[in-house]
């Protein structure tokens, strides 16, 4: 028989599981951003710029027609012993991106200092363009940016083939599972201890 504290804790893991699974759903609903393929580029013996891979990868039911991603870092130095910033910026210009789709665009950003591009860029979001006006407000929040050090660059980035169902549809169905059992697994502990409650509260009488 169940004591208050276990129906308690019970109802408690069942409600942080719901929570758990609500979050991860909402965290798939973005426009993922990484950099990959870092390279030199040199004149001679001197680097001069940098050459990289930017891609994004669209895991939202909104069609972008087109957006700017601004990239900045920041660049600090010591000059006679004081410490100054000067900042790394470059823009990534997209067109048209589906959803369930990914686009990969090279770019070159003017830095001899390539392992600065290695860290995470501040970044904004501007002139986002969607196919239905209503979802243009939305732009500021659904872009998210990866490094290495986060799960999705290397989980959300996979080839997508036409025709058949990608992974992403697979995942949110799958956790749409989950909420709706999780769901019934809570009616049947309200179910099921309902008596258990009240004999509980006869004892306490």
């Amino acid at each position: 028989m169940f004591s208050k504290n276990k129906l308690t804790k019970s109802f408690l893991a069942i409600a942080f599981c719901l929570s758990l699974t609500a979050n991860a759903h909402a965290a798939e609903n973005k426009i993922f951003i990484k950099l990959h393929d870092i390279k030199p580029i040199k004149t001679g013996d001197l680097v001069t710029s940098c050459e990289l891979k930017t891609t994004m990868y669209n895991n939202t039911d909104i069609k972008i027609s087109s957006v700017d991603i601004a990239l900045r870092w920041e660049d600090k130095y010591l000059v006679k012993n004081r410490l100054k910033t000067k900042n790394v910026r470059s823009i990534i210009n997209i067109g048209e991106l589906n959803p369930a789709s990914q686009i990969t665009k090279k770019i070159v950003i003017d830095t001899a200092k390539c392992f600065l591009l290695t860290e995470k860029p501040k970044f904004n979001v501007k002139n986002c363009k969607t196919l239905d006006r209503k979802d243009s407000s939305r732009c500021s929040t659904i872009f998210s940016f990866v490094t290495p050090m986060d799960d999705a660059y290397y989980a959300e980035f996979k080839e997508i083939v036409e025709g058949k169902n990608d992974d992403s549809k697979k995942i949110n169905a799958e956790v749409d599972r989950k909420i709706v059992g999780i769901k019934k697994l809570i009616d049947s502990v309200v179910v099921t201890n309902k008596d258990t409650i009240e004999v509980l509260k006869i004892k306490e009488d």
